[in-house]
């Protein structure tokens, strides 16, 4: 993980407790044309809730280098896989 990562990562824990997100869903799905209808009916998949879960982990008890060494791997083999959805790198 690179400082600049690290400082965005801590930048963002600490915005995060001036208003709860719960507050901003109404907007966000709205922007997302998401109804009442189906944000009640969705099933978030599991694969998805486990990374976002496993960084938490890592931030709440590992070791800095552990945890730098954890995320290492995955910002470099997932690069190709997530150029699917934000393109290639410039």
């Amino acid at each position: 993980m690179v400082p600049a990562d690290s400082r965005a990562f801590l930048h963002l824990a600490q915005r995060a407790t001036e208003q709860p997100a719960a507050e901003r869903l109404g907007v966000f799905t709205a922007a997302c044309a998401v109804d009442e209808e189906r944000l009640r009916a969705y099933e978030p998949l599991p694969g998805r809730q486990a990374y976002p879960a496993y960084n938490s982990w890592l931030a709440l008890n590992a070791d800095p280098t552990d945890a730098t060494l954890a995320l290492g791997p995955r910002t470099h083999y997932a690069q190709a896989h997530e150029q699917m959805f934000w393109g290639a790198p410039r």
